[in-house]
């Protein structure tokens, strides 16, 4: 029971860990998308 239990817990630490880490990942898409558009309009002649 309590190796099962363990277990479990390892099993959220770990999906926690994913989360944020996916969390993370989205979040410097979202920045990376953003730096390009700007940076595309920075580099559009004028």
């Amino acid at each position: 029971m309590i190796e099962g239990y363990g277990n479990g817990v390892m099993g959220t630490e770990k999906s926690e860990k994913l989360a944020t880490n996916l969390r993370i990942t989205l979040n410097l898409v979202k920045l990376d998308l953003l730096f390009r558009q700007n940076s595309d309009v920075l580099s559009l002649p004028s």
